[in-house]
C-alpha cells in the first residue's frame, strides 16, 4: 500500500495534473487582448531591484527606454545595499529615477519602496538579468486593460544552452513553463513570472521586509480578490540557463523555502473557499513538495516487498541513485544526456529537503545571493 500510495502521488504530481490541466485549457481557453486595439495606455511605473549590478544596469536601462511604450512611463531603480558602483551609475542616467541605501534589507524592502515612490496606472517589475523583447511592457498593459485581470506575466525564454546539465534543465523549465500557460489559457497561474510581471499599482499590497518570494505573494494578495493571474507568451523576457545543477540548486532551495514561508505565514491559501486557486495550488505547488519522501517511501517499500516485480523495481532504483552518485565524483558522466537528466530530477528533490531544512531552522535567505 505504501508503495502504490507514493507511486500514485509521483504520477499526479508530475503527469497527472499536467495532463489534466492542459486538457481543460483546451476545452476552455481565455482569448488574449490584442495591444493594436488600444485606444488609451494607462501611465506605466518600472520597477527594478538591484544588488551589485555595475556591469549590468547600463544595458538594462537601454533596453527598457527602448521599449517605445505609448503612453507615460516611469523607471525606478533601487539599489539594496550595494557596494560596487551601481548606484554611481544609476544616479549619472537622467533616464531613471534612483532610490538606495547603503546596508542591505531584502529584495522585498526595495520593491516595496519603488512602488511606494511609483506615479503610474500601471508597476511592472523586473530584474537587471534578464532582456525584454520589444514592446513587452505594452503587451502586459494592454492585457490589464480586462477587469477580471489582476496580474500579468511575460513568457521567460532560456537561450541556446551550452552543456548537457543546462539543456535538462531547461527542458525542465519548458515543461514546467507548459503546465503554467495551460493554466493560464484554463483560469488562472499560481504567482507570476518573477523576471517580468505587471499589476495595478492601486492594487499592490506592501509585502514583509523578509518575504523571499514577491513574485509568488504579490500576485497571491491579487489573485485572492478575483483576479487572474495570465502569462502572455507575446512578451518575452530572455534570460541564460544556469550551465550545471549546482547554481540551479541554489535558485530552487530559495524558491522552495519562499514556498514554504508563504504557506505557513498565510494559512487562507490553504483553504479552498479563500483561494481561488487552492487546486492550482495544492496539485502543482504543495505536493511537489511531498515528492522527495514519495519517492523515499517507494524506495524503501519496494526494497521491502515479498513481490518480485517490486523487489526488481527496488533495484532499478537503487541503480539509478547509485548511477547520480557517482556522476557527481566523475565529472565526465553528467554530459551524458540520459546521465544528467537523472542528475537535475535527482537534484531538484534534494533541493527541496534543503529547503524544508532551511525554512525550519530559520535561516535567513531575503537577502538574494546569485546562483
Amino acid at each position: 500500500m505504501i508503495f502504490f500510495l507514493s507511486l500514485a502521488l509521483i504520477l499526479v504530481v508530475y503527469a497527472g495534473y499536467p495532463l489534466c490541466i492542459v486538457m481543460l485549457s483546451r476545452l476552455r481557453s481565455k482569448s488574449l487582448i490584442d495591444p493594436s486595439a488600444m485606444l488609451h495606455w494607462p501611465s506605466v511605473s518600472v520597477v527594478c531591484a538591484v544588488h551589485d549590478e555595475a556591469h549590468r544596469v547600463s544595458a538594462k536601462i537601454d533596453n527598457l527606454a527602448a521599449q517605445a511604450y505609448p503612453g507615460p512611463m516611469q523607471i525606478i531603480f533601487v539599489s539594496d545595499g550595494s557596494t560596487d558602483e551601481t548606484e554611481q551609475r544609476l544616479r549619472a542616467d537622467s533616464r531613471v529615477q534612483t532610490f538606495g541605501y547603503p546596508q542591505r534589507r531584502g529584495k522585498a524592502h526595495a520593491i516595496n519602496l519603488g512602488v511606494a515612490n511609483a506615479s503610474g496606472d500601471v508597476v511592472v517589475f523586473t530584474d537587471a538579468r534578464q532582456e525584454l523583447s520589444d514592446g513587452a511592457i505594452a503587451i502586459l498593459a494592454a492585457q490589464l486593460s480586462a477587469e477580471d485581470v489582476g496580474v500579468v506575466s511575460g513568457t521567460l525564454v532560456h537561450r541556446d544552452p551550452k552543456t548537457h546539465q543546462a539543456r535538462s534543465i531547461g527542458l525542465y523549465w519548458r515543461y514546467e513553463r507548459s503546465i503554467r500557460d495551460a493554466e493560464s489559457r484554463w483560469y488562472s497561474t499560481v504567482g507570476a513570472t518573477g523576471a517580468l510581471y505587471a499589476i495595478r499599482r492601486q492594487e499592490y499590497v506592501p509585502i514583509e521586509a523578509d518575504t523571499i518570494l514577491d513574485d509568488f505573494e504579490i500576485p497571491m494578495n491579487i489573485i485572492r480578490r478575483g483576479r487572474r493571474a495570465l502569462i502572455d507568451p507575446r512578451a518575452c523576457v530572455y534570460d541564460e540557463l544556469q550551465h550545471d545543477v549546482r547554481g540551479e540548486r541554489i535558485r530552487k532551495i530559495r524558491t522552495l523555502t519562499g514556498n514554504f514561508q508563504s504557506l505557513a505565514r498565510h494559512p487562507w491559501m490553504c483553504s479552498p473557499r479563500a483561494n481561488p486557486v487552492f487546486w492550482q495550488l495544492l496539485l502543482h505547488k504543495v505536493m511537489r513538495l511531498f515528492v522527495p519522501y514519495a519517492l523515499l517511501a517507494l524506495w524503501l517499500s519496494s526494497g521491502l516487498a515479498r513481490s518480485p516485480l517490486l523487489r526488481d523495481f527496488f533495484w532499478l532504483q537503487t541503480g539509478i541513485y547509485a548511477l547520480v552518485a557517482v556522476s557527481y565524483l566523475y565529472a565526465p558522466l553528467r554530459r551524458l544526456p540520459g546521465v544528467s537528466f537523472l542528475v537535475v530530477f535527482v537534484d531538484l528533490n534534494v533541493a527541496a529537503v534543503q529547503a524544508l531544512m532551511r525554512f525550519i531552522g530559520a535561516e535567513s535567505t531575503a537577502r538574494w545571493e546569485k546562483a
